[in-house]
């Protein structure tokens, strides 16, 4: 019995390390029509202020960075003319850092959060083909 305890204490350790070690697991994308249909919303934006919340190195999952956006194309979803964006201050914990006054391409969900699991790239760095995509609305409803 102690050895069992034993053996489901190490694989616990064991576990909780790999959460540590790799803190952001994103899943693969194949190709751009999954990155595109895989979030609620898809738009194009340029932010136009960074607030850092940086709330107490006591508790770093609570710190938070608001993005304001001005949206400047919709894609997927429905946004205003202005939004804020919140991620967290780590990329360890999947936050997305955003430089003011750059053009990007984001996703988010419903709740309005930014990840690095999610497709927010400077417009200057698709390729052709990615525009293209992108500017023909994919479907989203067909199978890839």
């Amino acid at each position: 019995m102690a050895n069992l305890s034993r053996t489901l204490l190490n694989l616990l350790l064991f576990l909780l390390s790999l959460r540590t070690t790799f803190g952001c697991l994103c899943p693969p994308h194949d190709n751009v029509k999954d990155q595109f249909c895989q979030k609620d919303i898809v738009f194009q934006g340029t932010v136009t202020s960074v607030v850092d919340l940086f709330l107490s190195s006591e508790t770093p999952h609570d710190d938070v960075i608001m993005y304001h956006i001005r949206v400047d194309k919709m894609y997927r979803g429905f946004l205003g003319r202005d939004v804020w964006l919140s991620t967290s201050r780590y990329s360890s914990s999947c936050g997305v850092h955003l430089q003011e006054g750059v053009h990007y391409l984001l996703t988010t969900s419903w709740d309005k959060s930014l990840h690095s699991c999610g497709w927010n790239v400077p417009m200057s760095s698709l390729t052709e083909d990615e525009l293209y995509a992108i500017h023909r609305n994919l479907d989203c409803l067909e199978k890839s």
